[in-house]
């Protein structure tokens, strides 16, 4: 596969690779990254708008029948129709493979339990996934292409697997092997190398051996981090004790760097620290994209109209909701489980959905001040401006505080049960402070101070100290949804 390129709405496909003969190959990445497209391009599924992809020599899309025989495909979740059994694809298979070995075909359904005259429909995933693998692995192909054939499988199973793939290799020193996994334990007992994708392209290649000797990761405070050599460092991330960073030099940070914490680098730290989280999240709310600009072009319109920021605030709010309801899908259809089946810990999850829905907020209060003040400069003097902004500014830490509630509730008890005790907290909080600071006279004084917030007065002070204690509930928050998911029942 040379600079092959593929295009599908919102993904762009651009890769180039090579599997030798005599070698197993492991194609990884995080879902969406581009596993399966690679894997249909390959196979000819689907044609490809540019660059070439070439099997025996030859163009995909030009190999005879003969040829193509030579080729085993193990797809997850694609096989023989359901109301098939293994006696009607044996007898398939015998059409259709010249090289079919029947008599191996037969032993290796008695080995792996599948009955010879149930229907595949009544099959167990775990044996739809033997059935699939040893349908590529009888009729003595040169290239097997194998999507997840390990998917479903107990331990002993998969071992069974690994050890016929393992056994088809050392029949011909000539065969290949390309296969993907979200197993990495089984990818690497077997790849002699990988490749990682991610967005449809190329982030690493590397021999199997190098990676688990030469990779690690790097455990370090704060104060080692600012001393630390950073040129051999692949990708770091900021962590509660320090940095997390991955390296390709191991030993070199051993050597040199003593008292660090270095931990041995494997595919399951290779895929999580070279790609990211908050992509899934971005990639769902894109396709609200048109809702956005709507709505921040009409906040800017009344804005402007009202001479007032209280539109903006409005919208900021609306925006947070939008971001925290990312957690909705994620928890649809016991969508969590199937999240942390992928090589995703519980408490990265968290920082990154923190990361997204607080980052978010404030990028778009950023940008809708930014036109609306881009507009007043037109019509107002800059302190006019200057005071507006103030303003503007008196509705973070209410977004902040609205997101440190509303993340760890809905982890706890889901969207829709805390949605509704959302609304009816906000609604109990915010007349009980209008009426005591209306109606007590004990806070007469203070009223000002309290509504400042509220009626965005523009008091620097007040949105400052707002500020600082919303950034402590948010750490308080933080903690709170890490210890709630720690202990979510999935």
């Amino acid at each position: 596969m040379k600079n092959v390129c593929k295009t599908y709405e919102g993904f762009q496909f651009d890769l180039s690779m090579e599997i030798p003969n005599g070698r197993i190959t492991g194609l990884v990445g995080k879902n969406g990254a581009g596993k399966s497209t690679a894997i249909k391009l390959i196979l000819g599924l689907t044609e490809a708008e540019s660059g070439e992809i070439t099997i025996f020599g030859k163009c995909v899309h030009q190999l005879s029948m003969s040829e193509k025989a030579q080729i085993g495909a193990s797809l997850a979740e694609s096989g023989f129709s359901s109301y098939l059994n293994i006696t009607d694809v044996k007898k398939i298979l015998e059409k259709m493979y010249p090289d079919f070995n029947k008599g191996y075909f037969e032993k290796m359904c008695r080995e792996l339990n599948l009955p010879e005259k149930k229907r595949i429909r009544e099959y167990s995933t775990g044996m739809k996934a033997k059935l699939r693998v040893l349908t590529a692995l009888s009729h003595h192909a040169k290239l097997l292409v194998m999507d997840e054939p390990t998917a479903g499988l107990d331990v002993e199973a998969r071992n069974h697997i690994l050890d016929m793939l393992r056994a088809y290799m050392e029949e011909d020193e000539e065969r290949s092997i390309l296969i993907t996994s979200h197993i990495a334990s089984d990818l690497e007992q077997l790849c002699d190398d990988i490749y990682l994708i991610h967005n449809g392209t190329l982030i690493l290649y590397e021999d199997t051996d190098v990676i688990l000797e030469q990779y690690g990761v790097l455990k370090v405070s704060e104060d080692q981090f600012a001393g630390l050599d950073q040129d051999y460092l692949l990708k770091t991330q900021k962590t509660s004790y320090g940095y997390a960073c991955f390296t390709n030099h191991k030993d070199y940070y051993q050597q040199n760097y003593p008292g660090i914490i270095v931990e041995n680098g494997n595919i399951d730290e290779l895929i999580l620290m070279m790609t990211g989280l908050l992509e899934k999240d971005i990639r769902l709310l894109m396709h609200s994209k048109q809702t956005f600009v709507c709505f921040i072009a009409l906040a800017v319109v009344l804005g402007v109209a009202q001479k007032s920021t209280l539109m903006l605030g409005y919208l900021t709010f609306f925006i947070s909701a939008i971001l925290v309801s990312t957690l909705s899908y994620d928890e649809m259809d016991h969508g969590f489980a199937f999240l942390f089946t992928l090589p995703i810990n519980r408490k990265i999850y968290v920082r990154e959905k923190y990361v997204f829905c607080m980052g978010g907020a404030v990028i778009v209060w950023s940008l809708t001040m930014m036109l609306y003040v881009i507009i007043l400069n037109v019509r107002h003097t800059p302190a006019v401006i200057s005071e507006e902004v103030l303003k503007g500014l008196s509705f973070l830490p209410i977004v902040i505080l609205f997101l440190s509630l509303l993340i760890p509730m809905q982890l706890k008890f889901g969207v829709e049960k805390s949605r509704l005790v959302m609304i009816g907290v906000s609604a109990f909080v915010g007349v009980m402070i209008y009426y005591l600071a209306e109606k007590s006279g004990m806070l007469d004084g203070n009223s000002a101070v309290v509504l400042s917030a509220f009626d965005l007065t523009g008091d620097l002070a007040v949105d400052v100290i707002g500020l600082l204690i919303a950034a402590v509930l948010a750490v308080v928050s933080y903690l709170c949804s890490c210890r709630i998911m720690k202990k979510k029942e999935l």
